[in-house]
């Protein structure tokens, strides 16, 4: 094996690997907190329960996803690690970044191994699928936890009257540009609307 010492993306590894641990220990913490409000807001509870099924569905298959969170993230399996590593090929280079002391030396390798085990595991022994999948479990669901997140927000927010229902204004042409005249409202009301436009 050939051991080189050269800058590389190992920090871009190392924080893919614990997002996509978060993302697998959101799972209990949505069900818990989905149960947590079920005397409280018994209506709510239903609703994010059944939204939350999906996102929970997806992550529960992902058994990669449990794998990269018990043995890489937050946990160090060196068991896992070490087979990781004899499942290099012997030409593989092990590349290293060297800092001034043993704290700061970066071994990327290790972060490489570990994200081709990753792979290999979620594409069922082929590395490119694997990859794949991992990109898109990730990206999808990070969206899918946002969006789900910000409604469920709004409507706890609503439970506590901290947040109106979005009203419908009917927009006039004094207060609208039109292609000939460009005016600004100052106010809203009376006479002084007309009186306070500004005009190019």
């Amino acid at each position: 094996m050939k051991l080189k010492t050269r800058s590389s993306s190992f920090v871009f590894f190392t924080l893919v690997r614990h997002q996509i641990a978060k993302i697998f220990e959101y799972r209990d913490l949505c069900n818990q907190y989905v149960a947590r409000i079920r005397k409280t807001f018994p209506a709510l509870s239903e609703r994010l329960g059944e939204r939350s099924k999906s996102i929970s569905r997806r992550i529960r298959v992902a058994s990669w996803a449990e794998t990269v969170r018990n043995k890489v993230a937050f946990h160090f399996d060196t068991a896992y690690a070490a087979e990781a590593l004899n499942n290099l090929t012997p030409d593989h280079e092990l590349k290293f970044i060297v800092g001034d002391m043993r704290g700061v030396t970066a071994f990327d390798f290790a972060d490489r191994v570990l994200t081709a085990a990753m792979f290999v595991e979620a594409g069922k022994g082929d590395y490119e699928t694997g990859r794949d999948i991992v990109k898109k479990w990730t990206l999808e669901l990070q969206s899918e936890i946002a969006a789900f997140h910000a409604q469920t927000i709004q409507e706890i927010f609503q439970q506590y009257g901290l947040m109106r229902k979005p009203e419908e204004l009917e927009l006039r042409d004094r207060y609208c540009a039109s292609p000939s005249e460009s005016s600004i409202p100052i106010a809203t009301s009376g006479n002084s609307a007309a009186e306070n436009e500004l005009h190019d």
